[in-house]
């Protein structure tokens, strides 16, 4: 068995897209004889590689320097397509740089400031990719009865299997129960296709807000639950909320209609249970309905 695992391991490749061949080559000499290592020197290199790849990367080294046209581009490509949302990204740039907050918010699943020792980098690189065989565990719980058939998102079963695999290395995590608001009026309005549709593009809307190593759901009707792992704090939890509500509330849906979300989010504590847990991010969302739809706020005693 040991034999085995470890030649399927030695298949899989780490991408190191950074612009100094320096730093690439004591990426390579570090991972030497533990995983297989590509290289890319600009953006383009790095997107034909990450496609090349496909189906075979184990994690994605990146520089957010690197040379490349507009901002991240790298990374939004990884974010915008589905088939690379389990592929984890560690993020790099000069310790000193404001872009941490920006990669992590934009699905980077690690950030090391440079420089940086080299087996800093092997312990986080080692600690996301099993990190991506847990959400590996996960998308086999979104298949058949853990799958929610409008969306493809997690349903109530999945979700509550899901959070049971969260561990302490995940806290603070944040969860948010989303609400679809008036949705009723849409169906009666438009009709219950134009309805699903909207729960359909809410949930993709979710997708692309959130990194792979979350928990999304949808909980039942026109709610939605999200748990984010490594939330910072209060302050980014709920600027979080408001930027998904925000997104949404932008969304062309159908010639005039606006459609918006509300949310609720509450930093969970292990001593509670996720249904406790929902159950706060409930209250918070029922203040939030009351005072402005279309925003998130946070659950407070």
């Amino acid at each position: 068995m040991v034999g085995r695992y470890r030649r399927t391991r030695a298949e899989r490749i780490h991408l190191v897209a950074d612009e100094d061949p320096a730093y690439r080559t004591q990426v390579r000499r570090t991972f030497d004889g533990r995983y297989r290592i590509a290289e890319a020197a600009d953006s383009d290199a790095a997107l034909e590689d990450i496609e090349r790849y496909e189906g075979r990367l184990a994690a994605v080294i990146l520089s957010l320097t690197i040379p490349g046209p507009g901002d991240f581009p790298v990374l939004k490509a990884l974010q915008r397509e589905k088939k690379f949302w389990d592929v984890p990204i560690i993020a790099t740039a000069p310790t000193d740089d404001p872009m941490e907050e920006t990669a992590l918010e934009m699905g980077a699943d690690e950030f090391i400031g440079k420089p940086h020792s080299q087996k800093k980098l092997l312990l986080r690189t080692i600690r996301a990719v099993k990190s991506a065989s847990s959400q590996a565990r996960e998308h086999l719980l979104r298949q058949e009865a853990h799958q929610d058939y409008l969306t493809g998102l997690l349903n109530r079963r999945g979700l509550l299997d899901a959070v049971q695999g969260l561990c302490e290395g995940d806290m603070p995590a944040a969860l948010y129960l989303f609400d679809l608001d008036d949705l009723k009026r849409i169906n009666d309005m438009l009709g219950h296709m134009e309805g699903d549709r909207m729960i359909r593009q809410f949930g993709a809307l979710l997708r692309a807000h959130t990194r792979a190593s979350d928990i999304v759901a949808r909980f039942g009707g026109d709610e939605f639950v999200v748990v984010m792992r490594q939330m910072r704090g209060e302050e980014s939890a709920l600027e979080k909320g408001e930027k998904i509500c925000r997104a949404f509330r932008e969304a062309v849906f159908a010639e005039h209609t606006t459609v918006t979300c509300t949310a609720g989010v509450v930093l969970c504590e292990a001593s509670k249970s996720v249904y406790e847990m929902i159950g706060r991010a409930d209250q918070a969302l029922y203040r939030a309905k009351n005072s402005a739809k279309g925003t998130c706020q946070l659950w407070k005693e």
